[in-house]
């Protein structure tokens, strides 16, 4: 991890393993379901994450950027998914008015997805793998230092798509988390 308090920008990038829950395909009646309704891809695979954050604290504004990319290994029937990266630029302000009471930040997530063709058998498969982009606008606030309460909008604006595939649509998420702290009061 990098950090230069000074001029307020933080980098930081973990390498990681994907573990499969099971490498067991599912079977229903003693037949293998197809592996686009598993529930897993069987497979393990490597991980690079990578962040970058600049803030301006006395604007109240916070740009970053994440990256994660996911190479994947073949399962056990030789199908191996196609490896992903996931890119992510957040524009973040926080809010401060005499109109709008407590603590709030709008966000400006701009988000992209692209998967490579999966392959089965050493053969790749037509239908599979695409770029997809979103805009994705969200509202945080903070209630009592502890909650936060965030909702966001999926919102597709590009896809891509090889062979036959099914597209996004569009997403509402609506997420309430609570910090812990470990530390006695």
């Amino acid at each position: 991890m990098y950090t230069e308090n000074f001029k307020r920008v933080f980098v930081t990038i973990a390498p990681g393993i994907k573990i499969p829950a099971t490498r067991n395909p599912q079977k229903i009646d003693n037949v293998q379901l197809p592996i686009e309704v598993q529930p897993g891809m069987g497979s393990y695979g490597l991980v690079l994450n990578s962040t970058y954050v600049k803030e301006n604290s006395g604007k109240g504004i916070r740009l970053f950027i994440t990256n994660r990319f996911e190479a994947n290994f073949t399962n056990k029937n030789d199908y191996r998914p196609g490896n992903a990266l996931y890119t992510s630029l957040y524009f973040s302000k926080h809010i401060m008015s005499s109109i709008v009471k407590g603590d709030w930040t709008a966000i400006l997530q701009f988000r992209n997805e692209v998967r490579m063709h999966d392959v089965i058998a050493g053969t790749k498969k037509e239908s599979s793998g695409g770029v997809i982009c979103f805009v994705v606008p969200q509202i945080n606030h903070v209630i009592r230092e502890k909650w936060n309460v965030s909702v966001m909008f999926d919102l597709p604006v590009y896809q891509y798509f090889n062979g036959i595939q099914l597209g996004a649509g569009y997403g509402i998420t609506l997420s309430l988390s609570r910090t812990l702290s470990l530390q006695s009061a």
